[in-house]
């Protein structure tokens, strides 16, 4: 067995997997013996090392660039059988959203929710303590202004208003006393 193998592994991380599967694959050990030492059944380290393969298989298989170009292709077929039922030939919504892989509620579905609106009677004066005073933050704002603190959040989330850093200006210590 390889040095990162013990015999009382207690979780099978993907590293001692991969250790397990390399040293079967390589002919260190077999199947049965790495079952018996690990206290593991046979299928499941089979199961691995067949999950190894695919994977090394996959590897070799196809490139990135392949695969984008199999995309590619995949996406502007789709795009020929949309712009031909768009041209008079009927095809259904079902056919559509199969060939786009989209669901059929999905394509019914409307949105029902407004987006949030700023509330004018809030903008109005929240607005005019922050031009008169840049650097007080939400809470400020909402005693100031006698409003809820959440509402002049909202409000300050809706408007894109950020507090303004407050300018460092620098005290002796006889000024602060």
């Amino acid at each position: 067995m390889s040095k990162e193998m013990n015999d009382n592994v207690k979780r099978w991380t993907v590293t001692r997997k991969l250790a397990l599967v390399m040293d079967i694959i390589q002919g260190k050990t077999t199947v049965s013996k790495a079952g018996q030492t690990f206290d593991l059944s046979p299928s499941e380290i089979e199961n691995w090392v067949d999950e190894a393969k695919r994977g090394m298989e996959n590897a070799l298989k196809a490139k990135s660039f392949e695969i984008k170009k199999l995309c590619e292709k995949h996406i502007k077929d789709l795009q020929d059988a949309y712009g031909k039922a768009m041209q008079g030939i009927r095809v259904s919504i079902e056919k559509l959203c199969r060939w786009f892989e989209v669901p059929r509620r999905t394509f019914y579905y409307s949105p029902t929710k407004a987006a949030p609106k700023a509330n004018d009677t809030y903008v109005k004066p929240i607005k005019a303590t922050i031009e008169d005073n840049p650097s007080f933050g939400y809470r400020t704002v909402a005693y100031l202004t006698g409003i809820n603190k959440n509402t002049v959040q909202v409000v300050f989330q809706l408007m894109n208003w950020q507090v303004r850093k407050r300018p460092v200006v620098f005290r002796s210590l006889m000024q602060v006393l």
